[in-house]
């Protein structure tokens, strides 16, 4: 099969998936009309959203402020990267079969050299799905799993690509530089949902493989933009310092 052949079919079959995705979306919206199905009384949830009936405070929120009066659990001062298990992880695997990904080794070994340059030392905050061995990212450099709310909010800076423990360095208000290398730009998907974030938080993305390290600049996101972010999506000024199960608890009752 030549490369147009593959592009071509590649293409008919996104096409596709789109059509049926929207025919299933169609036929529900018309059987919960016809039926007078209603998926809910109450719209529970977190952020800004007008229909809202009862504004909570996303998990994220909760967990950041319980993690900000834990202990760091590295002792030295370090940097953090936050891992997303690329190439190898399960969603990637399975939504972009037709696209080739990057290659593993390739991949691992540009974040290694990278890592090599940075003056401070640098602690891998592993994806929960990730298995690595412990010199995958280098020897000597700690991966740990789980804890990623708490690693970031004792690290010095963070470098990540895009993940959704950006929430984390947001909140934690944490010098920040999204990176990228020529094997995650191969992966479509994720190089445009990387690009969206930067604009979100008006930063730079620099590519590893193609700049000198040195001119690499971390910054504090923007306070406006931080806070737009955080009232967007994770809390509201009304319940940010309420727990979630003191306002369920007291809609629960009122009912």
């Amino acid at each position: 099969m030549t490369l147009r052949e593959k592009l071509r079919h590649a293409t008919l079959r996104k096409v596709l998936k789109s059509l049926i995705n929207r025919t299933e979306s169609i036929v529900w919206a018309l059987y919960r009309r016809l039926s007078g199905l209603h998926l809910y009384r109450y719209y529970i949830s977190s952020g800004n959203n007008p229909c809202i009936d009862v504004h909570i405070n996303h998990p994220d929120w909760e967990l950041y402020r319980q993690m900000r009066s834990e202990p760091s659990l590295i002792n030295n001062p370090y940097a953090l990267f936050l891992d997303e298990f690329y190439p190898l992880h399960p969603d990637t695997q399975y939504h972009n079969r037709g696209e080739k990904t990057g290659d593993v080794k390739t991949y691992q070994s540009s974040l290694c050299r990278f890592f090599d340059h940075l003056e401070i030392p640098i602690v891998i905050a592993a994806h929960p799905k990730a298995e690595y061995s412990p010199d995958t990212f280098g020897s000597g450099r700690e991966i740990i799993k789980y804890r990623s709310a708490q690693l970031v909010s004792h690290a010095e800076a963070v470098f990540m690509h895009n993940t959704a423990s950006a929430a984390f360095v947001i909140m934690n208000d944490r010098p920040l530089a999204l990176i990228t290398n020529d094997s995650y730009n191969r992966q479509t998907t994720l190089r445009i949902a990387q690009q969206r974030l930067a604009k979100i938080l008006d930063l730079e993305i620099y590519n590893i493989d193609q700049c000198d390290p040195t001119n690499i600049k971390l910054r504090h996101i923007d306070d406006e933009i931080r806070r737009n972010y955080i009232y967007s999506y994770l809390t509201t000024p009304q319940v940010e310092n309420t727990p979630n199960i003191e306002i369920l608890d007291k809609f629960f009752r009122s009912l």
